[in-house]
């Protein structure tokens, strides 16, 4: 097999930089081509003596600009011009006094770095996933479809940043690169154990889980120590965290290692789905994806059963039986661990989710996030494919 193509003229991570950038700023032109035949540009002024221009394949009225790489350095009588790459276009940018304000040194470099690890991790992704052309052939469903998604937010200057994750770590465990992976477990004092459970008690949905994922590891799940699923990565890091190790100290919590069937992380890299789990899962991952660190809150999992619970009034039942197939993936249980004093570690929460396809995993799923991107090959968006099968 071979990778998709990388044309000189696309680059889809740098077209996320600049379509943030021309959002975010006012200090550019829109510059028509001298020829009919001659692409539209962009001119981003530098300074007085040069600037930056960047030909157009499309102009977009919704941002969504695409463009013809590499990007050109002039000097403003526009007589003399060089290509230069993507790491020299962001440093070029950076020191613009407009956009460097007054941020000091190390703020900017600090931004410069995730923008180019941003750009680095998309290309790496598109290069591996051989298959993704595949896809425009095909309808897609729910696995498929959540792990589509190479280029990330259309508008956004690091949208594939995903600290502290190292390349190996990245390869595992984020749906870029379509891995599937066990879970890892944790047998916990049921002390411990903070959570709720909707329509069926948590010890009674802990084990229904462990069941359907890890049953070799059922022998384990009794009245006071229940099994909790944990994502890997996240087990790992829990474990290094004082009031974790105290809990493993007393033997409140014994770590069972990876077990069960393989999970999928879906489009927002924290949530994982198996086909043969009830349950999906949402776990707090102390990772910097997309520059937010993605740990779920007390107050985040308390909201969703309030809506579960919302989902059980008449009223929402007459208005689903209007339209009937209209389905809401409910988050109708959570689950975290207490520390040795009883308060609930934000870090160790997860929330469960209806498997809306446990009976029908097949079924045709669009993801609109994926539907929508702009084509790592620079060819047609999935969502124009999908049109055209109609």
């Amino acid at each position: 097999m071979v990778s998709l193509p990388r044309p000189a003229a696309t680059d889809v991570a740098a077209q996320c930089f600049l379509n943030a950038l021309l959002r975010e700023t006012r200090d550019w032109q829109l510059v028509p081509g001298a020829l009919p035949q001659e692409p539209a540009q962009i001119h981003l002024p530098l300074s007085d003596t040069q600037a930056i221009r960047i030909a157009l394949r499309y102009f977009s009225p919704t941002q969504h600009h695409q463009y013809q790489f590499p990007a050109m350095r002039v000097a403003s009588d526009e007589d003399s011009c060089e290509p230069i790459d993507f790491e020299e276009l962001v440093e070029l940018i950076l020191a613009k006094p407009s956009v460097k304000g007054e941020l000091a040194d190390d703020v900017l470099a600090r931004f410069a770095r995730r923008v180019q690890e941003s750009h680095r991790h998309t290309w790496q992704a598109i290069e591996l996933r051989h298959d993704w052309a595949a896809l425009r052939a095909k309808p897609l469903n729910f696995a498929e479809a959540e792990q589509a998604l190479l280029v990330g937010h259309a508008f956004h200057p690091a949208p594939k940043s995903h600290e502290p994750f190292d390349e190996t770590e990245a390869r595992r465990y984020l749906p870029d690169f379509a891995p599937r992976f066990p879970l890892r477990w944790f047998a916990v004092n049921k002390a411990c154990v903070a959570g709720e459970s909707l329509g069926v008690d948590l010890r009674t949905r802990l084990l229904r889980f462990a069941a359907q994922s890890a049953p070799a590891l059922l022998e384990h799940f009794t009245d006071t120590r229940w099994l909790l699923p944990m994502h890997p990565w996240q087990a790992a890091y829990l474990l290094t965290q004082p009031w974790c190790q105290a809990l493993v100290e007393k033997g409140e919590l014994i770590d069972l290692g990876e077990a069960g069937a393989p999970w999928l992380p879906t489009s927002s890299s924290r949530s994982l789905y198996s086909e043969t789990n009830n349950d999906m899962i949402k776990f707090s991952l102390s990772v910097r994806l997309t520059n937010s660190v993605r740990t779920l809150s007390v107050k985040e999992v308390k909201r969703g059963m309030r809506l579960a619970r919302l989902a059980q009034t008449s009223r929402w039942q007459a208005l689903q039986a209007r339209y009937p197939t209209m389905r809401v993936m409910q988050e109708d249980g959570w689950v975290g661990l207490r520390d040795a004093q009883g308060n609930i570690q934000e870090e160790s929460l997860m929330a469960l989710r209806v498997n809306l396809l446990f009976d029908t995993p097949q079924t045709q799923t669009n993801v609109l996030v994926s539907l929508t991107q702009a084509a790592p090959d620079g060819g047609d968006s999935l969502l124009a494919c999908a049109v055209r099968r109609l």
